[in-house]
């Protein structure tokens, strides 16, 4: 019974053992079914590509590998992988593979695969033993790099050609930490400063900068910290000009063009920047200055400006003289050109506008003189000198010009017309005073000869007679020189004024009187109207200018024509009009009756006698009381000679003996 039991307990025992290993079993299969189908899971849905090779032949591919190479898993499976392999990289990848078939660790390697449609892919591969299907075989897995490797070409070339450019290029590449100590330095810095590449790293800013120039960088290095970071001025430069110690002892200029390089927190660390050697720039620019300084020197001295006008903008630049000759200050601004017309003269802006406009239509250039007017309002006048450009439309887009102030240069040429009109007067005076000499002084002497000569055999009538015509011609010689000794006393402001109360009506009537006694060829009528005024004037003189002007109405025009004298009071003046019926005065000559030497030279003109300097000591005469004188007239109608002579006594007139302020020779119009 015993025996019995003993072994129906170790067949019990044995029945347990068994299930018990079978159920681990089982486990362990199914284990290794999930575990099968997670690895194959992941091989289908890996995203980088996957392969088994066995016997020389892939045995099986996972889809992104098909993705990749353009290839099915039909046309894989088979397949040698060195058909796949780039040519030349297919002798790198068969010493990795006996590496990795040897047991001996290999590292990821990078090579070309040749996708289906010929182009190349970098990958980057790992390859490991492993058994399948109870036989060697070899599992790898790849990346696709394609992207990184044309990166990474990129970046070197990028590299290369940034080194090759730093290497070469004239101007220094360089970067700084925030103390100015350098960094990096490119070779150019040998052929700008004289220091090898060694060298400059190795020197302090004090060493490198001159001290104004050291202060200029530390001040806009500070500044541009203390502003802080904004992202619009990431890649802003900053650009100074420093001047730089070279090796040799001298210096040189240099423009400095800095960025500043920060951190993730947006601190500065860095500054990198170029220098470019502008030392040729500076001495240029210093000799600009002194040649703009000689230009505007030059320009004040002849008083000659010049201006720049841009017409697309309506932009107008004036030089320093041009604000001096329109006495402007260089605070007022000029904006255009209709405000440059603003100085010019009310009388002269249409005529510069239209002379302009004409320029502009004839493409040519044009010298205007105009007048301006400056801010105190006084007057001058300028000489303009203007060119245009056209571009290809023929539109004009710029105006220059220069401005010269010919006032000074104006006045001096009319004084030297003034003293060439002199001259000439002078010879004609001459000439005439002479012809007017001799024939008195020849009627004398002729006389005088006869009446010494033939004293006794003449007769006492006979003597009379020349004796009358002896003292005619010595008046005609007295009158003369009176002329001539009024005229000098005129000219240079000597003539006395004997002033007195004197009642013009009588002085008229007086006048016309004794004309009536000289000529009585002519028929003179005398009208006052009203009751005229007295006035404080020299009798003797405005007698002078009323003789004067009734002989000339007398002797211009034809006898028993009536000579017509007017006195009346118009307004504050008293206005005496002397008219004839003579043959009056061409228009042309109206301006210059009154000059040194004028005399009308018509046909019943022609034997009249005269220095032709009475018109001229008439007008002086009528002047010189504060008064003025005009004359009307048409030609083949006759003329009115007007004088008018102020009631009250004009301010600023001068007083006896003096000039007035002011006051023209009586040889000019006024």
């Amino acid at each position: 019974m015993e025996e019995r039991g003993k072994l129906k307990d170790e067949s019990t025992e044995g029945a347990v053992q068994t299930s018990q290993q079978t159920a681990k079993a089982e486990t362990q299969a199914a284990e290794r079914r999930q575990a099968e189908e997670l690895l194959r899971a992941w091989f289908v849905s890996s995203p980088i590509g996957m392969y088994i090779v066995q016997d020389g032949a892939f045995r099986i591919v996972n889809p992104t590998f098909e993705r990749l190479l353009g290839y099915s898993e039909s046309e894989l499976v088979g397949m040698d992988p060195m058909m796949l392999v780039s040519p030349d990289d297919r002798s790198m990848v068969r010493e990795n593979a006996v590496k990795m078939l040897k047991g001996m660790r290999t590292s990821p390697y990078e090579f070309r695969y040749v996708t289906r449609s010929g182009e190349s892919k970098w990958v980057m591969e790992t390859v490991s033993s492993i058994q399948y299907e109870g036989r060697q075989a070899a599992l790898g897995y790849f990346m696709d790099i394609t992207g990184l490797k044309e990166t990474e070409w990129a970046l070197r070339e990028s590299e290369r050609r940034y080194r090759l450019l730093a290497e070469n290029i004239t101007d220094v590449i360089f970067c700084t930490d925030m103390d100015l100590r350098p960094i990096y330095v490119s070779p150019s810095i040998e052929r700008l400063l004289g220091y090898t590449v060694e060298e400059s790293m190795s020197r302090t800013p004090i060493e490198a900068m001159t001290p104004e120039s050291l202060q200029v960088a530390v001040d806009a290095l500070a500044a541009e910290v203390a502003k802080g970071y904004r992202d619009r001025d990431r890649f802003r430069p900053r650009v100074r000009e420093l001047e730089f110690r070279r090796k040799d002892g001298s210096t040189v200029w240099a423009e400095v063009r800095v960025s500043l390089i920060r951190d993730e927190a947006g601190q500065a660390t860095e500054v990198l920047g170029v220098m470019s050697d502008v030392t040729k720039r500076k001495k240029m620019e210093q000799e600009l200055r002194k040649s703009e300084a000689s230009l505007a020197r030059a320009q004040r001295v002849a008083r000659l400006g010049n201006w720049d006008w841009d017409i697309v903008n309506d932009e107008l630049r004036f030089s320093e003289e041009i604000y001096r000759i329109f006495g402007l200050s260089t605070r007022d601004r000029v904006s255009g050109h209709d405000t440059f017309l603003e100085s010019v003269h009310p009388e002269d802006r249409e005529f510069v506008r239209k002379a302009f406009d004409q320029a502009l239509y004839e493409r040519k250039t044009y010298s205007p003189d105009y007048r301006i007017v400056l801010p105190d309002g006084s007057e001058r006048v300028v000489h303009e000198q203007v060119e245009i450009t056209y571009d290809e439309n023929g539109m004009a887009t710029r105006v220059v010009g220069t401005v010269q102030d010919i006032t000074e240069i104006r006045d001096l040429a009319k004084k030297v017309i003034e003293y060439e009109e002199m001259n000439k007067f002078k010879s004609n005076l001459l000439s005439t005073v002479s012809h007017e000499l001799r024939t008195p002084l020849a009627t004398i002497k002729g006389y005088c000869t006869l009446l010494l000569d033939y004293d006794k055999r003449l007769r006492g009538g006979e003597k009379r007679e020349y004796l009358e015509s002896i003292d005619k011609a010595t008046e005609r010689l007295a009158e003369l020189v009176n002329h001539l000794l009024d005229m000098s006393r005129l000219e240079a402001g000597l003539l006395k004024l004997d002033r007195a109360p004197t009642s013009v009506a009588k002085l008229v009537q007086e006048a016309v009187a004794e004309a009536k006694m000289r000529d009585q060829g002519h028929e003179i009528v005398l009208d006052l109207q009203g009751r005229l005024p007295r006035l404080n004037l020299d009798a003797r003189r405005i007698r002078q200018v009323l003789d004067n002007l009734l002989d000339n109405a007398v002797k211009y025009s034809e006898p028993g024509t009536r000579v017509m004298v007017e006195a009346r009071q118009v307004g504050l003046e008293l206005v005496v009009s002397i008219r004839d019926s003579g043959m009056g005065i061409p228009r042309d000559s109206l301006d210059r009756v009154f000059d040194l030497m004028y005399r009308v030279e018509q046909r019943l003109a022609s034997d009249t006698r005269g220095a032709g300097l009475g018109l001229a000591i008439c007008k002086g005469l009528v002047e010189a009381h504060g008064g003025r004188i005009w004359v009307e007239s048409e030609p083949g109608k006759g003329s009115t000679f007007h004088f008018a002579l102020p009631l009250e006594r004009r301010k600023g007139h001068r007083e006896h003996g003096q000039e007035a302020p002011g006051k023209k020779s009586p040889r000019s119009r006024g």
